[in-house]
């Protein structure tokens, strides 16, 4: 009677019972593969990066956003290398549906122009656009109008 070869193997090489990693050493493994992209992702954005989330890091697309929480981040950083995501793309996953998004408060009347801007273009469906930085900090800045983006 043949054997199939697949099922072959040296039970003399069996020692035991295998030693499975903890679940800190496999999260520690994992997390080695993709340093780069997370410190890239956490670059790209930084805690305050919205002005709707002053204490949060947020992915914004289409006037939604994303908490980019430290699990969302690994998510996505993992996903990197095997070009299921990319930095400014995150990956197909439950951590990155429409009902995983965070509502922005709504502003206070008592907020900035920008504010009531960026909650505006939320409103909409649309990305806010900040406006660009003053190069003369010295002269008084005029009015920037509202920017609002469809993706």
């Amino acid at each position: 009677m043949s054997r199939n070869p697949a099922y072959d193997h040296d039970e003399d090489t069996y020692s035991g019972p295998l030693q499975q990693p903890s679940h800190k050493q496999q999260i520690d493994q994992l997390q080695n593969g993709f340093t780069v992209e997370q410190k890239q992702l956490e670059d790209q954005f930084p805690i305050r990066n919205h002005i709707l989330f002053p204490d949060k890091r947020v992915y914004t697309k289409n006037g939604l956003f994303w908490d980019l929480t430290s699990l969302r981040l690994d998510v996505w950083a993992a996903a990197i290398p095997h070009g299921r995501a990319m930095l400014n793309d995150p990956p197909m996953s439950n951590l990155f549906t429409k009902t995983q998004t965070v509502k922005p408060r709504r502003p206070d009347p008592n907020a900035t122009p920008e504010i009531h801007a960026a909650y505006t273009c939320h409103t909409q469906g649309r990305d806010y656009v900040a406006p660009p930085a003053q190069q003369n900090p010295a002269a008084p800045a005029p009015a920037a109008p509202m920017m609002c983006m469809a993706l």
